[in-house]
């Protein structure tokens, strides 16, 4: 094998600045605070080790548990906040941005669409729609690892619309959103359960 064939085959990692701007269409508030959330739930993928990719086809499947990551956001803010959640709208949106490329999409939603009877943009976003939902279980799963555990998951969704958070006393917020007995005092039981049994998988059946 050559040396540069050898190269090319080497793992490699995307890391916060290579998804940056995939997550921008995410945020949903003023002056993206979010963003602070955003980045240290990449953090934890990196450390679950589904930042790293091998090839082309392999590097746009960490870009879309990137946009998996968004779409388990959006739910999340809509069900905490009532803050509406349309994913396909953004993933429309993010069409335009040259991050993620169509063709490659194309080729790997082949068995999902039919490339020849839709348009280019349409492809794209049932595509990313369905692949990235896909990958939402080990999204979680690395979430749920790095933080801790649900409830600490739960509690760092909470303070993500604060400007002034950090993320670095979590404990703290855990302690304020339940009791002694791990129920919730704070916050909204239909948000808390998206995260704790598992609708941040987006199963519905």
């Amino acid at each position: 094998m050559s040396e540069r064939n050898s190269n090319h085959d080497k793992l490699q990692k995307l890391d916060w600045n290579s998804i940056a701007s995939i997550m921008q269409y995410f945020c949903v508030w003023v002056d993206s605070p979010e963003l602070v959330w955003f980045r240290a739930a990449w953090r934890h993928l990196e450390l679950a080790g589904l930042t790293q990719y091998q090839g082309n086809e392999d590097q746009h499947r960490v870009f879309l548990r990137a946009v998996a990551l968004g779409m388990m956001y959006g739910d999340y803010c809509e069900l905490e906040w009532d803050l509406h959640s349309d994913n396909e709208s953004t993933i429309a949106e993010l069409y335009y941005d040259d991050t993620i490329s169509h063709v490659r999409i194309g080729a790997m939603g082949k068995d999902l669409i039919d490339t020849n009877d839709a348009d280019d943009h349409s492809m794209f976003v049932t595509v990313v729609t369905e692949m990235a939902g896909s990958l939402r279980f080990e999204v979680y799963k690395a979430l749920v690892k790095g933080f801790g555990d649900p409830l600490t998951l739960y509690a760092s969704l909470t303070t993500s619309r604060d400007v002034e958070c950090d993320l670095i006393d979590l404990r703290q917020v855990v302690s304020e959103l339940f009791d002694d007995s791990s129920c919730l005092i704070g916050g909204r039981d239909e948000a808390f359960s998206y995260v704790l049994d598992g609708a941040m998988l987006a199963i519905d059946a």
